[in-house]
């Protein structure tokens, strides 16, 4: 039994119609909420690893400052730091060549310290 357009009930195309509407929309709206689900989760994947990376960087420079002044601190204002430093050192130099000694490495380990944190 082969039925034609005219032979169908009218409400019947209108119900399809409307279904078609309301399915076009569901599945705009679902791709939209995917599409913007993805990029979400690529953007936010970009920024934490973005965001961590730039927190090491920081955490470096800070300590690496910190190590410095440390450094700087230790071995200028302290007379027992040499002893400690130098304490492989032969007995017999005196104290200036031990600090001009000391001095060179504490220019060679600031640096160092000051091309680390250049990165």
């Amino acid at each position: 039994m082969n039925l034609n357009s005219s032979e169908i009930d009218p409400d019947w195309n209108k119900v399809q119609r409307d279904l078609k509407k309301v399915g076009q929309k569901d599945g705009i709206s679902a791709g939209r909420d995917l599409n913007f689900q993805a990029s979400f989760d690529v953007g936010y994947k970009d920024g934490f690893k973005n965001g961590f990376e730039l927190g090491k960087l920081k955490f470096q420079r800070e300590n690496c400052r910190k190590l410095k002044e440390v450094l700087v601190e230790s071995l200028e204002n302290t007379d027992k730091t040499v002893c400690v430093l130098c304490s492989t050192e032969k007995d017999n130099e005196n104290v200036a060549d031990v600090r001009k000694k000391q001095a060179k490495l504490v220019a060679e380990i600031i640096a160092k310290v000051d091309e680390i944190r250049s990165f």
